[in-house]
């Protein structure tokens, strides 16, 4: 019979070890979760800095990007399937912004996955500025871009 030093006999209650005889930690999962928090507690410094330096890895800033498109405008697909996407939609704009043209190399940070927030459907790629709909500089031609831009994906 298995106890944990709380007095948990339950073996439901007891998380898996491989490396013990009988597959099942020596406590149960709310005394290992208490162990744990209390260590992290202790321990918050070091814990902190290695998840920073986590996030700023490459590794971890490419799992940041792929959670975020995969959540905000590809739910149903993996983080791989949204990525892919996304290039996808940069190689169908030649690398481009879909409405200004300006090239993805010019460019200080990715572009912007266009959708519309009623209907959650992406309309294309654009740069941070022209997703900000050019508030700025407003001529004649970038409206008509713009105007020709919605005509291709009204949906109504």
């Amino acid at each position: 019979m298995k106890q944990c030093k709380c007095g948990e006999t339950d073996i439901t209650k007891f998380g898996k070890d491989a490396k013990r005889h009988d597959g099942l930690r020596v406590i149960c999962k709310k005394c290992h979760n208490e162990a744990n928090a209390k260590l992290r507690e202790a321990n918050r410094d070091k814990y902190r800095a290695t998840n920073l330096a986590y996030a700023r890895s490459e590794h971890g800033r490419k799992l940041q990007r792929a959670n975020s498109l995969r959540r905000k405008f590809w739910p149903h697909m993996t983080n791989d399937q949204a990525v892919a996407e996304y290039d996808r939609l940069l190689a169908e704009q030649n690398n481009s912004c879909a409405l200004c043209g300006r090239h993805q190399s010019t460019m200080r940070q990715a572009f912007d996955v266009d959708h519309c927030h009623d209907t959650s459907i992406v309309r294309g790629l654009l740069c941070n500025n022209c997703n900000r709909v050019v508030v700025q500089d407003k001529t004649v031609e970038k409206v008509k871009k713009l105007y020709e831009y919605f005509k291709k994906y009204h949906t109504i």
